[in-house]
C-alpha cells in the first residue's frame, strides 16, 4: 500500500520553514520496518502543488495528516481531500492525542493516533496487511475501495486493531473504539533516525536568521537528543502529553549529527530538546564528543535551557562544540510569580547568573516569556 505523510495546507504564510520532524520520524520508522512512503510538506509544497492536484496526479492508498491545534480544521479540509481521492485517512499528532473523538467524528477521518507514534504506525500497517487477507478471504475489494469517499471505514476486530495502543478506530458495526493509551517508548535509542533524506532540504530556510555567524541559506536540519520534560510549570502541556525525560545515548546522538553533517550536507542544527541540560553532566558529554568527532557546525538550542542546571564550563564546552545562541525559558521578571503562579522552580538571580555565564562564553541569548 502506498503510505503519504503529510502537513496540512494552511492559509497564513510563514517566513521561516522548517523541516518536520515529527513526519521525518513516521518515515524513518516506516522504512526501517519495509514499508515504502513518501513525503509532502505543505509549507515548501503548496506553493508549486495543492494537496488536491497532488493526490490527483499521484493517488495513494494510506494518507497521514500531522495536525497540532491550530491547523486542525485544515487538517479536516485535507482528510476530505484525500478521501475525494479513494485514500484512507490518518490523523495523529499533539491536538488528536488530548482530543480523539472530536476528529473521529468527522467522516472524512478514519483512524486518529494518540502519542508518540513510531510504533503505532507500524502496527497500523501491519493491521492492514491483515485486513486486506481478511477481504481477500471474503472476496471483497480492497481496503481503500470499499466505501464511497463521504463514509468513515469500518475495521475487522479480527484483523487486530483493538490491540494497537494508542489508536482510536470503527469497528464492524461502526462505533468509535478508543484502544489504551501507548506507553511512552523508554528507548529511543531503537527509533529509526528521522528520514530527512527524504525532504526538499533546499527549499527550508535556516533556522535563526538573526544570529551572527548563521548563514541565511543555510541547510538546515533539528535534531532531538532526549523526549519529555519532568517540571510541572503551569502554562505548559508537558504534564498532559508526557513529562517523563528520556535521553538518547551520546553515542546515538552523535550518529545522527554525523549522518546530518557528511552524509545530508547540514550546515546548521538546532536541539529541540523539550529541556536538553536537564542532565548537565550528559550534555557536556555530548559537547566533547561533537568536539572529538570534529563535527562543529553551527548549532542553537531551540527551546529553553533551565536556567539552574547551567554552569560556566557547559556554556564555554557548547561555544567549543559550534554553539551559536542558546535560549532561556525566563517566563517572567518578578520571582513571586515565578514561583506561586509559574511554578517554574527558579528565580530571577539563577536567570541573570546564567545569561551571565552564556555572554562570558561569547554566546549569543535568547529569552522565552
Amino acid at each position: 500500500m502506498r503510505v503519504l505523510l503529510a502537513s496540512p495546507e494552511s492559509e497564513v504564510w510563514n517566513s521561516r520553514k522548517h523541516v518536520h520532524m515529527g513526519l521525518a520520524y513516521l518515515a524513518g520508522s516506516l522504512r526501517a520496518h519495509g514499508y515504502e512512503c513518501e513525503i509532502w510538506d505543505a509549507s515548501v509544497e503548496e506553493e508549486v502543488e495543492s494537496f488536491d492536484q497532488k493526490l490527483a496526479r499521484d493517488p495513494f492508498d494510506i494518507v497521514c495528516l500531522s495536525a497540532p491545534t491550530p491547523l486542525i480544521v485544515n487538517a479536516w479540509e485535507s482528510a476530505k481531500t484525500a478521501k475525494k481521492h479513494g485514500a484512507i485517512t490518518i490523523l495523529g499528532g499533539p491536538h488528536l492525542t488530548l482530543m480523539p473523538h472530536e476528529s473521529m467524528e468527522k467522516d472524512q477521518v478514519d483512524l486518529v493516533v494518540r502519542g508518540e507514534a513510531e510504533y503505532t504506525i507500524v502496527e497500523i500497517m501491519q493491521a492492514f496487511e491483515k485486513q486486506a487477507e481478511i477481504n481477500r478471504a471474503r472476496n471483497q475489494s480492497p481496503i481503500s475501495s470499499l466505501q464511497s469517499p463521504i463514509t468513515p471505514h469500518h475495521f475487522d476486530t479480527e484483523a487486530g486493531w483493538g490491540h494497537i495502543m494508542g489508536l482510536s478506530w470503527r469497528n464492524e458495526a461502526g462505533k468509535i473504539m478508543h484502544n489504551l493509551d501507548r506507553p511512552l517508548p523508554d528507548d529511543i535509542d531503537a527509533l529509526a533516525f528521522p528520514a530527512f533524506d527524504m525532504f526538499k532540504i533546499d527549499r527550508y530556510t535556516n533556522l535563526n536568521p538573526l544570529t551572527e555567524g548563521l548563514d541565511m541559506n543555510a541547510r538546515a536540519f533539528t535534531i532531538v537528543t532526549s523526549r519529555g520534560c519532568p517540571y510541572k510549570c503551569t502554562y505548559c502541556s508537558k504534564p498532559i502529553t508526557g513529562d517523563t525525560w528520556r535521553a538518547r545515548s551520546v553515542d546515538n546522538v552523535i550518529a545522527e549529527w554525523e549522518w546530518l553533517v557528511k552524509d545530508l550536507g547540514a550546515t546548521e542544527i538546532g536541539i529541540t530538546d523539550d529541556i536538553w541540560n536537564l542532565d548537565r553532566q550528559r550534555a557536556k558529554e555530548l559537547c566533547r564528543a561533537i568536539i572529538k568527532a570534529n563535527l562543529q557546525v553551527p548549532w542553537v538550542t531551540v527551546h529553553g535551557m533551565k536556567v539552574n542546571n547551567t554552569d560556566q564550563e557547559l556554556f564555554h564546552l557548547m561555544k567549543q562544540a559550534g554553539c551559536k545562541r542558546v535560549g532561556f525559558g525566563i517566563e517572567n521578571g518578578d520571582d513571586w510569580m515565578l514561583r506561586h503562579v509559574i511554578k517554574k522552580g527558579q528565580t530571577i538571580d539563577m536567570v541573570r547568573k546564567a545569561v551571565k555565564h552564556a555572554k562570558t562564553a561569547k554566546l549569543e541569548t535568547m529569552g522565552f516569556f
